[in-house]
């Protein structure tokens, strides 16, 4: 089916958005009130956070809520069809290195609203991760994305208590992230953060969370942040 294309102004004339009706490249996501038949492009140059956002309200149907925003201009060129919820997976990628993340919250049809709104945000990454993010649950790193959206993930563990994980791992943890054990006698790890952290913390719990050693064979326990064997290279990927 041929795409047919056309060419919307932002709200400065600097940003500049290709947005195209046709087939999305990834599934389409479970956001009321959208357009979710359309896509877009971005393709922004100079263009405030502002921009952006009133060109994905304008193109999918999302309700902007103005709240803290970065002031740095975003210079991006992204040639291939983003549908709503890749959209939101981007600006992420966008907006997290910046220091700030966008929320998107669904309101069922009520007696005011005859259909479902969705709502998109933008606020700093520590409020972000106190607010309504999606909660997942388990410890296999290839069902947790690459991404910059930030995520509640609840690990279960099999062998190393969660306690004593948790100690050793909090120091290679950055600032912004939320690390503790779960409580209710469940041997389990909750972590706030983006997905992309959290999946290599899972990697690093993965190779870790093994039967005991035979007594003869082991090294001694993990009583200490410096026992924990973990590589420079994935102590450096959660000071980013």
């Amino acid at each position: 089916m041929p795409l047919v294309r056309q060419l919307i102004p932002c709200i400065t004339a600097s940003a500049l958005l290709f947005a195209g009706i046709g087939t999305a490249h990834a599934q389409q996501a479970p956001l009321a009130g959208l357009k979710t038949e359309k896509t877009m492009y971005f393709v922004f140059e100079e263009a405030s956070v502002g921009d952006v956002l009133g060109a994905m309200s304008q193109q999918f149907g999302f309700v902007v809520v103005n709240e803290e925003r970065p002031a740095a201009r975003i210079t991006v060129q992204a040639r291939k069809e983003y549908n709503a919820t890749d959209a939101i997976i981007l600006l992420n990628e966008i907006l997290v290195p910046l220091g700030y993340v966008a929320l998107v919250t669904t309101f069922p049809p009520d007696l005011e609203r005859r259909t479902p709104t969705t709502v998109l945000r933008v606020v700093t990454v520590p409020l972000g991760r106190r607010a309504q993010i999606p909660v997942f649950k388990g410890a296999d790193p290839l069902q947790i994305p690459l991404n910059d959206d930030v995520r509640t993930q609840i690990i279960p563990l099999n062998h190393i208590p969660s306690v004593e994980l948790v100690k050793g791992l909090q120091p290679l943890m950055g600032g912004d992230s939320n690390l503790e054990a779960g409580g209710g006698g469940t041997n389990t790890i909750i972590i706030t953060d983006t997905s992309a952290k959290i999946r290599r913390l899972v990697e690093i719990i993965h190779g870790l969370d093994k039967p005991n050693k035979p007594k003869e064979e082991r090294q001694g326990g993990m009583r200490s942040s410096g026992d924990l064997p973990v590589s420079p290279v994935h102590a450096e990927s959660f000071q980013s």
